[in-house]
């Protein structure tokens, strides 16, 4: 059977793709309906029998998959405005999606009618986003990071930006930092509290009350409301 689209009265538009190494049907999500990778010989009754089986299974895979978009849907609105790195989208007469990057700012111009809601447009926009912030973080939060340890008389053996999801940082036993590029989108003096947390792991491997002591030195005896302030926020650049 030939490439061709199966209209589902739930599922939407399915996408069947043969392929000569597939031996069952497997089913990814995709705008409006499923990408169906099917074996080459099969007929249309063994595949009705196979969704109407799997349907709850495919409904429930769809909405997550919905859930997930609208979490990380980059669209006219989105921005991103912080001291560090901007993000701004704007309607050009343009003939495609194009992105442009100068210190620290991101302009991704868009033509009139962009469809945003398209997979494989949402996968370029926020792959574009996040190597234009590491592009900055190499530059800014190490150099940043240098600033703070001078000051306060710290030493670090390296540091490393990572694009780590549920940690803005860590400190190894010999000294190596490691700090997430989400850093970027934080208001300055949050940034400069997580990396002076990891400064101070330099010296006190633990959250012992030594460590407490020595943030409190280093923030001016504001440690403990900086680490509420930080619950607010998560390592994402959509919250």
């Amino acid at each position: 059977m030939p490439d061709r689209i199966v209209q589902h009265p739930v599922l939407g538009d399915l996408h069947l793709h043969p392929n000569a190494r597939a031996r069952r049907f497997t089913f990814r999500p995709c705008e409006g309906g499923f990408r169906v990778t099917t074996p080459v010989r099969f007929t249309l009754k063994e595949f009705n029998e196979c969704v109407e089986s799997l349907l709850p299974r495919l409904v429930q895979l769809q909405q997550r998959q919905g859930e997930k978009t609208r979490e990380h849907f980059v669209g006219p609105d989105f921005s991103i405005d912080s001291p560090y790195f901007k993000v701004r989208l704007q309607e050009a007469s343009v003939r495609r999606v194009a992105a442009r990057y100068h210190n620290g700012e991101l302009t991704i111009s868009y033509p009139p009618q962009t469809r945003f809601e398209d997979e494989a447009l949402q996968q370029w926009l926020v792959k574009v986003i996040e190597e234009s912030m590491r592009h900055c973080a190499s530059t800014v939060l190490v150099a940043r990071l240098r600033t703070l340890a001078e000051r306060h008389g710290f030493q670090y053996a390296q540091v490393k930006i990572h694009k780590t999801r549920g940690r803005w940082g860590s400190c190894s036993s010999r000294k190596n930092i490691n700090l997430s590029l989400y850093l970027m989108v934080l208001p300055v003096h949050l940034s400069d509290y997580v990396m002076l947390h990891e400064l101070c792991h330099t010296l006190e491997m633990n959250h012992g009350p030594r460590f407490w002591a020595k943030m409190d030195e280093v923030t001016g005896n504001k440690a403990q409301q900086l680490r509420a302030e930080m619950r607010k926020y998560d390592t994402s650049i959509f919250s």
